[in-house]
């Protein structure tokens, strides 16, 4: 009885602000019922009683997204950001979050600090050369792409981007 729980859920929270339990079980109920924005609130309140509130910001962030409040999303993948500021996944999420919106200057810095802490991962090589070759800026594009064909030799898209940029350089 969902319903039924979700209200004694409520009265509880209201009682008792502080209990993390109550927040946290509340947050995963309305989850299951696929109520997007309310879980999110949930998850909201929740990162607030936590003292490590990484999660509970994932949560309430991925569903503000699917919900289609990709602007509320981003801040709170910021919120989580904070908590870890090395997360590369979170990184490129927030990279990805910022071309949606137009902000290439900021697809590029959060790639490139995803970069920096996972210097091996080839898409995100291959992302941060797409987004300086999007913005013309040559020197960029070929270290990364560059640093693609490190990883991967025999990565034909990254010979082809190459073999055009210097094309166009006249080399």
């Amino acid at each position: 009885k969902p319903d039924e729980a979700l209200a004694l859920y409520d009265k509880t929270t209201a009682l008792w602000p502080e209990s993390l339990a109550a927040a946290k079980e509340r947050a995963e109920l309305l989850e299951a019922q696929d109520r997007k924005k309310d879980a999110a609130q949930g998850w909201l309140l929740t990162a607030k009683l936590e003292r490590r509130p990484y999660d509970a910001y994932l949560k309430a962030a991925a569903l503000l997204a699917q919900d289609g409040d990709r602007a509320t999303a981003e801040e709170v993948y910021k919120q989580a950001l904070q908590a870890n500021p090395t997360d590369s996944t979170l990184l490129t999420t927030l990279g990805k979050l910022a071309a949606e919106r137009g902000d290439k200057e900021g697809q590029r810095a959060y790639f490139a600090r995803a970069v920096e802490n996972q210097p091996d991962d080839l898409d995100l090589q291959r992302a941060l050369a797409l987004a300086y070759l999007e913005k013309g800026e040559n020197a960029g594009a070929e270290r990364h792409l560059q640093e693609v064909l490190r990883l991967k030799p025999e990565d034909q898209e990254a010979h082809v981007a190459l073999a055009r940029m210097y094309m166009a350089a006249g080399k």
